[in-house]
């Protein structure tokens, strides 16, 4: 017995229309006949800034979005035993940042990884207003890296072995107010 394809089409009377492919190995294709991956999107309209395949995540229980409320979330997993139990390795929330209506809908993104014990620990944020956090979940700053001992920032241009050759840090109170450079 031979595995047959599911197809959805636009019109029952047009198969051109193909819209959905499900393969025989269980990958989808979405505008494309031949997924290449399990799940393989693609957007046969015209190329510029609107195009280019979309995959979106929503949560609507027909209730307004409240700060905090998740609003979709990518897992990365794998097996953890022969079993086939699967954990998750890391992890990408957008995450509502205030209560939306027409004109707010603030979202931030929060970055996860697992350092080993099974518990998905946030790492890094992206706030509503673009302000970054590594180590917090609350940067004051366009970028606050924090950590609970010493703080570390490498900046530097590697050559092809991967040395550092050169580097530039500059400490600023405005745009014509140079603190201090540590240069390499």
């Amino acid at each position: 017995l031979s595995s047959v394809p599911l197809n959805a089409d636009t019109h029952a009377n047009h198969p051109n229309h193909q819209k959905v492919r499900v393969d025989h190995s269980g990958k989808v294709g979405i505008g494309k006949a031949s997924p290449a991956v399990d799940l393989d999107i693609e957007d046969k309209g015209t190329a510029g800034t609107g195009a280019g395949g979309n995959l979106r995540l929503g949560s609507n229980d027909s209730t307004v979005m409240v700060n905090t409320d998740r609003l979709g979330v990518l897992e990365f997993a794998g097996a953890e035993d022969t079993n086939g139990t699967m954990a998750i390795g890391a992890r990408i929330e957008a995450v509502a940042a205030e209560t939306w209506d027409a004109s707010n809908n603030g979202a931030s993104l929060d970055f996860y990884t697992t350092p080993g014990n099974n518990d998905p620990t946030q790492r890094m944020t992206i706030l509503a207003n673009g302000s970054v956090g590594i180590g917090t979940a609350s940067p004051v700053s366009p970028l606050e890296v924090a950590a609970s001992n010493t703080v570390s920032l490498t900046i530097g241009c590697y050559d092809s072995d991967s040395n550092i050759t050169s580097g530039r840090m500059t400490f600023q109170r405005s745009k014509d107010n140079t603190v201090g450079t540590i240069t390499d």
